[in-house]
C-alpha cells in the first residue's frame, strides 16, 4: 500500500484531488493506540527510505514514519545532510563565517533562552551561533519515532480499514449533498 493511494478523493475547482485532510483525524484516532514507539536516531544521508527500509524491510512504507511523528513538510521536518545543511547555512545566511560569527541566542546557565540584556558571562551564560543553532536544530529533527516493526502490519490495517471507512463516509455524504463543492 503507498500512502495516499486509498485516500478518498474530492472534486477541488473542477480537478479531482486527494482528501489529505483525513489523513489527521487518521492521526488523532489511531495513534493514540498502543504500537510500541521506539526511539531512533536518523543517520547522516538517511532518507525517510532509507529509514523505511532499513526498519521495516520496504522503502515504500516511509509514510508509516511519516504518520508517527506527524510529519506534514519532509523538506523542513527531516534532517539534513551535513552537505545539504552546509549549503542551507551559506544560502541563508551569505556564508559559513558570516553564520559562525553571527549570535542567535542568549542562554543562562540552565540553557534558558534570556535576551541579549540579561547575557552575563560572569553568571555562566552562554551565547549561541547562527551556525550553532542550525546545526542545533538539525540535530533534534534526528530524534524520531519509529512504531515497533512488528505492530506495523497492524498500523498499515488500520489506515486501510479508516480509509475505507472514510471513503464510504465521504461517498455517503455527497450522495445526499449533491451541490456540495470544495472551492476557495
Amino acid at each position: 500500500m503507498r500512502y495516499f493511494t486509498d485516500f478518498p478523493k474530492i472534486r477541488y475547482d473542477e480537478s479531482l484531488v486527494i482528501h489529505a485532510p483525513c489523513r489527521f483525524a487518521f492521526q488523532k484516532i489511531v495513534l493514540d493506540r498502543d504500537y510500541n514507539m521506539w526511539d531512533y536516531i536518523v543517520k547522516n544521508d538517511y532518507t525517510p527510505q532509507h529509514v523505511a527500509d532499513a526498519y521495516y524491510g520496504d522503502p515504500h512504507l516511509d509514510w508509516i514514519i511519516f504518520l508517527a511523528n506527524r510529519v506534514i513538510n519532509t523538506y523542513f521536518a527531516w534532517p539534513l545532510s551535513n552537505y545539504e545543511l552546509e549549503a542551507y547555512i551559506e544560502n541563508k545566511y551569505g556564508n559559513l563565517l558570516v553564520a559562525a560569527g553571527t549570535w542567535v541566542n542568549h542562554k543562562d546557565e540552565d540553557g534558558v533562552a534570556i535576551n541579549s540584556y540579561q547575557y552575563n558571562t560572569l553568571l555562566g551564560h552562554t551565547r549561541q551561533t547562527a551556525y550553532e543553532y542550525e546545526h542545533e536544530l538539525n540535530n533534534e529533527k534526528r530524534k524520531i519515532k519509529l512504531i515497533d516493526a512488528e505492530k506495523a502490519p497492524r498500523f498499515k490495517q488500520d489506515l486501510e480499514d479508516f480509509l475505507i471507512r472514510e471513503n464510504n463516509q465521504l461517498s455517503y455524504y455527497l450522495q445526499y449533498n449533491p451541490s456540495f463543492k470544495f472551492s476557495q
